[in-house]
């Protein structure tokens, strides 16, 4: 096994006192009979040049001094191919006699260029002394992205491929086109290509490449968590102890987000192994690699147990250029067929491997609660037209942008798609109702900043009561503001205030308010109520040979789910036919999805009935998608016929 060695307490990551790992321990080396041919190969197993320091040029170790008198002719690949001392024999040495090393990076033959972050960019390659790039982005895979991550000293896990041109076109020649590399390969002229400098394409299909070297990990969502870096080819953390507002800053600004950060959380650790004991960072370095790290031993932790932790404000900066995302076909705005524009052309999704993940990502992405996204397929919402865009997304669910996600690449060229597959979601509304028993009226909650939050009700009136309701699908005329006094009280934040609408506007985001922020002279005795007028038509009958009888389904939160069977009977039944503008009376129920199961959501359950009632809603019920029941379970209705 190659020794482990490393650089401690220089001012980069290229310099520092040398130390090796044996025994479980880490110790340093005398500089008795140190030489360059020495440093050359120190240098050389961690993949760079070299000068050679001696007299503890960068400070005195502590522990053990394992070794002294090496004797490197310099082409070695590591200290263990040396001549050397004895392990331990160095009594006549002290850590004054420590050495150290400055080592000069090799110049890489591939490089990212006009990314936004150092980390990202149009792919380029130095070839007979010249930048070039590579093209044809049809056959440009996740595994030659990984390849040229890897080159490049980033993590190959998180290499992400980015669209033609994505980061621009490049100029001069193109050296490479059709490469294959099966992701193993430490560079990319290991890999088969067609030949160098005879492209079958041009700059329009320039490569591009995102590589990750910082994540979060441990938060319940994408914005907060532990810190790790990718040092050494493997996942590290950092101790909490010199981690500040300065090095925080420089993680969320690397990975998209702005303003407010908080960097004193307590997640679980995870089980790295190697942990980085001090980061001190000036806040110009664009991520933490390249501020002044100190290592902890491989068996070390933290001395305080503590590790750096993270909450980056969700306000998303635009990176490059990500590709627009619309839903189309849908009843509400936040459902429908999924459409993206590229190239200022938009164009559909194929719904090959496509689930919930994804869908979640989606809805983020266009500002909806992406908690129960829901997948739609084979062109649930209508089939679209011009290209199939992408196919074969794969998302983790924790990504902001589709664009994050591993794609199978861009162009219907490549697919054997089809628009009878186009992918569709439901998201879940940035508004709702909660704390009533019947959908029409409630306190007034928001989704913003990965939560519900209620609205303060400074300035709240009919007027913005007329936008809830609206936005809900509810008839705006008779809408009320009402006092609250719901069972059920928000918790969190109040991120909104002072809202000031005409009537008029789509959501309650397009009123004039007092911005999206904590608003502390609020608590949630202030949060505002509406009542809603003209229910509407919110039943249907699915399945059934006629339009009097099926599988009743309702429309809540803006998507249709089904009805359980418990406690259902003549008398519930009933009341689903007068809503239907149909004769309640001979109104009969069967059980046990008699026409068939539903998919999605099963919004109500345990309903009890007076018979009397116009609306289901207005009956008795567990609360709105809270059941012990499956499809298997769903309930059917048979109507006589119009009253």
């Amino acid at each position: 096994i190659e020794w482990t060695i490393r650089l401690v307490d220089g001012s980069r990551y290229n310099e520092g006192r040398v130390e090796i790992y044996y025994n479980e321990t880490w110790g340093t080396i005398c500089d008795d009979g140190w030489s360059t041919e020495d440093a050359d190969v120190v240098c050389r197993q961690l993949g760079f040049r070299s000068v050679a320091k001696k007299g503890a040029y960068f400070g005195e170790g502590q522990g053990t001094i394992w070794l002294r008198d090496l004797a490197c002719d310099g082409t070695e690949s590591s200290l263990e191919s040396c001549t050397k001392s004895e392990w331990n024999d160095t009594a006549s040495c002290q850590h004054f006699e420590d050495v150290g090393v400055i080592c000069q990076p090799k110049a890489p033959d591939v490089r990212l260029v006009d990314g936004i972050k150092p980390t990202e960019g149009r792919v380029e390659y130095l070839y007979n002394g010249t930048w070039g790039t590579m093209c044809e982005f049809s056959n440009w895979r996740i595994e030659n992205a990984q390849v040229v991550c890897r080159q490049l000293g980033l993590n190959p896990e998180g290499a992400v491929v980015r669209g033609p041109a994505y980061f621009g076109e490049g100029k001069g020649s193109i050296w490479f086109s059709r490469v294959e590399c099966t992701g193993s390969e430490s560079s990319l002229a290991d890999c088969p290509h067609r030949g160098w400098n005879k492209p079958d394409c041009d700059h329009s299909e320039d490569v591009a490449v995102s590589c990750a070297v910082m994540r979060l990990v441990g938060g319940e969502k994408t914005n907060e968590g532990l810190v790790e870096i990718w040092y050494n080819n493997t996942w590290s953390e950092i101790c909490a102890g010199s981690f500040g507002q300065t090095e925080a800053e420089i993680v969320c600004h690397h990975l998209g987000y702005n303003s407010t950060v908080i960097p004193s959380l307590s997640f679980d650790e995870t089980q790295d192994e190697v942990r980085i004991k001090d980061v001190k960072c000036t806040g110009s370095e664009p991520m933490l690699q390249k501020c002044n790290l100190g290592l902890l031993a491989i068996t070390g932790t933290c001395p305080t147990t503590n590790y750096a932790a993270v909450r980056c404000a969700r306000e998303f900066r635009e990176f490059s250029k990500p590709p627009t995302v619309r839903l189309v076909g849908g009843i509400q705005p936040y459902e429908g067929r999924i459409e993206v524009n590229y190239n200022g052309v938009w164009g559909t999704v194929c719904d090959d491997y496509w689930d919930r993940s994804d869908a979640a990502v989606v809805c983020r992405q266009l500002g909806f609660n992406p908690n129960g996204a829901e997948v739609r397929d084979y062109s649930h919402y209508g089939e679209g037209t011009g290209p199939v865009w992408l196919n074969r997304v794969e998302c983790t669910g924790r990504e902001d942008r589709i664009e994050d996600c591993q794609l199978g690449g861009w162009g219907s060229s490549q697919f054997s798609c089809e628009h009878v597959e186009d992918a569709a979601v439901i998201c879940h509304p940035l508004i709702q109702l909660v704390g009533s028993k019947v959908e029409y009226e409630g306190r007034v909650e928001v989704w913003y900043n990965e939560s519900w939050t209620g609205i303060c009700d400074e300035n709240w009136g009919v007027n913005e009561a007329d936008v809830v309701c609206r936005h809900l699908g509810f008839n705006s005329e008779g809408a009320k503001s009402t006092d609250g006094g719901y069972s059920s009280e928000a918790t969190g934040p109040i991120w909104l205030n002072d809202v000031r609408c005409i009537g008029s506007e789509k959501t309650v985001d397009d009123c004039s308010h007092a911005g999206w922020r904590e608003h502390a002279g609020c608590d949630h005795t202030d949060d505002v109520a509406v009542t809603c007028q003209g229910v509407p038509n919110e039943v249907r009958l699915v399945g059934g040979n006629s339009s009097h009888q099926g599988r009743a389904e309702y429309f809540h939160n803006g998507e249709w789910g089904t009805i359980c069977g418990d406690m259902f009977g003549n008398t519930e039944a009933s009341v689903v036919c007068r809503q239907l503008g149909l004769n309640p009376q001979g109104a009969r129920y069967e059980l046990n999805a008699f026409f068939g199961e539903g998919t999605g959501r099963i919004w109500l359950d345990d309903l009890h009935c007076t018979g009397t009632e116009d609306h289901l809603a207005d009956c008795l019920h567990a609360d709105w998608g809270v059941h012990n029941c499956r499809h298997r379970e769903d309930v059917s209705v048979i109507c006589i016929g119009r009253i």
